[in-house]
């Protein structure tokens, strides 16, 4: 445990520094970046600290509150359930760092706007399907880092959701046009 509290804490500071350097409204899609490269993040952000609390307290249960959007048809490929890919966005987290249009919830700006995914992710990578595109984001989050945004997307997402999670969701997202 000690040897891990260093890496903890410098893995909190860079999404620290990522959150206060995040922001602007632009709403065009942002240039894909080259596979193996990273965001700048920028280092003179002030460190903020959370309020003392004097009687320990439980977290509460995180409660999803999704509003669906009729999806469009998913390609039948994924297996997945469109309609409950909302469900999974909101309860793996994935709100709090991008934003849909028309998602209760879904207005993070950490990371990339999704409201258009499937669309742009079939012109991102030449020869890759908005398929894969979506699917190697999930499971390798480094390989896809979009200009602009810091790599902080967890590389353990996927390992949070079980297939079907998994499949709902890349059904979802595919219907993002």
């Amino acid at each position: 445990m000690k040897r891990a509290m260093p890496f903890i804490i410098g893995l909190l500071g860079i999404v620290l520094i990522a959150a206060a350097a995040c922001g602007g409204d632009d709403e065009s899609a942002p240039a894909e970046r080259p596979r193996g490269t990273t965001a700048p993040v920028a280092t003179s952000a002030p460190a903020t600290e959370a309020p003392a609390t004097t009687a320990p307290t439980e977290a509460p249960e995180p409660v999803a509150t999704v509003a669906v959007v009729e999806p469009t048809e998913a390609p039948a490929s994924t297996g997945g359930d469109a309609s409950a890919g909302p469900s999974v966005f909101a309860a793996k987290g994935c709100v709090a760092c991008h934003t849909i249009q028309g998602l209760s919830g879904a207005v993070g700006q950490l990371g990339p706007e999704l409201t258009n995914l499937a669309t742009n992710a079939a012109s991102r990578v030449p020869g890759v399907s908005a398929d894969a595109y979506i699917r190697e984001a999930i499971e390798d989050p480094p390989a896809f880092v979009v200009d602009g945004f810091a790599p902080i997307m967890p590389a353990t997402i996927r390992s949070t959701m079980n297939d079907t999670e998994f499949e709902d969701l890349v059904a979802y997202l595919l219907t993002l046009n």
